[in-house]
């Protein structure tokens, strides 16, 4: 029987056999039609009771402080537009490209930052370096509530997006580390429903700060929107540094016990994924010496570049009908809208292991919307639907995130390191592509924009299914074992079922018979489809 050492899990003097060694993958066809229908919505229902209760700790503590942590990344990214269109434009005599330029240069820091930090997410523990990048951010934006110029809240928000610049990515390795497929896209798709949460909350703040704040203490309400953003963030912050767990192989969460702990290894183990390793020069040049990296890059840039593009609330000012409340408040509607959508679709992309095709469903809400927008002269109702439909996209970025944790799972710092670099060209990019199809002076009617959008939508579409179907015929002409999801795996742990098959499957390469017994007991990990807890084995 194996035991998982210090030097495999971080967990010092430590040999442990069970969970790690009797870990049994769920069966739901004994369960009733009520557990089975339940899994859907939320897949620990289904589970063996010790893996239940490890997952209700890991989403009690990882995910909701990744929710709440995404969701006030999201607030203190958009509040300079909310705050734009609220009274700061006038207060500060900005009628240039000045909106355009809070964002360049929210950009800039988030370029120059996005490699290095997803760099000392590898070096150093992420359980500190995620919380302290939040509360330098944090700082900045209360700053901007001080802010007399432009020239100062450029400054301001260059650092904004420098300590920003490792949520996106570095949350997408920490949820890709823990969780397993059928619970990766729900898990990760609570960042979009976070994001669009936080631009609602945006919205209805301004809203009441406008008629409750605004001229106490001296203070434009709009200034207001900075401080009380600061004052919701750093408690998240501070909580970060004991919510997060770092890696299952290296965690030193004390709310995790040791049983706990090997249950972590073992589950990703069973799956595929493969834990970090030390990540040398020589390995980096490596790993940046391949094509399919470089391909992804592609479809990430462009997914980008159109999820950036709403501008909704300027529109509905162009109009003179409507009040600085409802101008604030209006488009939430899309938000709520990509809520829904991002959670339904999850649910569908773990239940199905559809990757690929909820990206390109996510993808045609934005080529729909920039088309409409495009067109322009149609009515209001039309137009209002327009700018509305690309939020039902919401979830593109985090299901990129998900079918990039496992195009890539057997290399972690690939993982880790590949949205990082993404992030860095897309922000380069969006530096600059902004002020170019969407001037300010021009607001709200961008003609070369939206078709310009509708053509990135387009690309990305493309540009995903090239990639989806290089990496089927590389896992063949590798001749690499896949599992009953299509993921590269070893031999050892495919299940009984999975390892008698022969042929191919779904379309990947070939898995040859091998011994079970063997397998299980070189690997130390067992994976049946008996109904069986794993509270039996103990």
């Amino acid at each position: 029987m194996s035991e998982i050492t210090e030097k495999e899990t971080g967990i010092a003097d430590t040999a442990v056999t069970k969970p790690a060694a009797g870990y049994k993958e769920a069966d739901k066809s004994g369960k009733s039609i009520w557990i089975r229908m339940l899994s859907l919505l939320w897949d620990t229902a289904a589970k063996p009771p010790e893996e239940k209760k490890f997952l209700n700790k890991i989403d009690a503590t990882i995910l909701v402080y990744i929710m709440l942590s995404y969701l006030i990344k999201t607030l203190d990214a958009g509040n300079v537009q909310t705050a734009f269109v609220s009274g700061m434009r006038e207060d500060l005599r900005l009628y240039g490209q000045e909106l355009n330029l809070f964002t360049t240069y929210y950009n800039i820091g988030f370029l120059v930052a996005s490699y290095p930090a997803m760099l000392m997410m590898t070096w150093f523990r992420p359980s500190i370096v995620v919380p302290s990048m939040e509360i330098l951010w944090t700082v900045f934006v209360m700053l901007i509530a001080v802010a007399k110029n432009a020239e100062t809240i450029y400054a301001l928000r260059f650092f904004v997006g420098v300590g920003e610049s490792i949520c996106f990515p570095g949350f997408g390795r920490i949820i890709g580390s823990w969780y397993k497929p059928e619970e990766l896209a729900k898990r990760t798709a609570l960042f979009d429903i976070s994001g669009a949460l936080a631009n609602m909350i945006s919205g209805y703040i301004q809203a009441g700060v406008y008629h409750s704040l605004n001229g106490r203490g001296g203070l434009a309400g709009w200034r207001w929107l900075f401080i009380i953003d600061g004052v919701i963030s750093l408690p998240v912050a501070f909580f970060g540094f004991w919510a997060l767990p770092d890696y299952p192989t290296t965690t030193r969460a004390r709310w995790l016990n040791e049983r706990e702990r090997a249950l972590g290894v073992a589950r990703m183990e069973a799956v595929g994924r493969r834990a970090p390793r030390k990540l040398t020069v020589k390995r980096m040049i490596t790993m940046w010496w391949q094509f399919k990296p470089w391909a992804y890059m592609v479809p990430f840039i462009l997914s980008g570049l159109i999820a950036s593009a709403n501008y909704m609330n300027l529109w509905l000012k162009s109009l003179g009908t409507f009040s600085v409340e409802e101008i604030n408040t209006l488009p939430t509607i899309g938000y709520a809208m990509g809520m829904v959508s991002a959670f339904l679709l999850a649910i569908v992309n773990d239940a199905l292991h559809w990757r690929v095709q909820c990206l390109l469903i996510v993808l045609f809400c934005y080529f729909l919307g920039n088309l409409l927008l495009g067109i322009w002269n149609i009515n209001f109702h039309a137009k209002f639907f327009a700018y509305l439909v690309p939020r039902m996209g919401q979830p593109i970025g985090s299901f990129l995130l998900v079918w990039q944790t496992e195009l890539f799972q057997e290399d972690a710092e690939m993982r880790g390191l590949l949205p990082g670099l993404g992030n860095a060209i897309l922000f380069a990019m969006g530096a600059w592509v902004p002020l170019l199809i969407y001037p300010t002076p021009k607001a709200p009617h961008f003609p070369i924009g939206y078709w310009v959008t509708m053509a990135f939508a387009i690309g990305a579409a493309l540009g995903i299914v090239f990639v989806h179907y290089y990496h089927r015929w590389d896992i063949k002409r590798r001749g690499m074992t896949v599992n009953r999801y299509g993921l590269i795996i070893d031999k050892i742990y495919l299940t009984a079922e999975e390892a008698s098959t022969r042929g191919d499957i779904e379309g990947y390469g070939t898995v040859e018979e091998i011994d079970m017994p063997t397998a299980q007991k070189s690997s130390g990990i067992e994976r049946t489809n008996e109904v069986e807890s794993l509270d039996e084995n103990t």
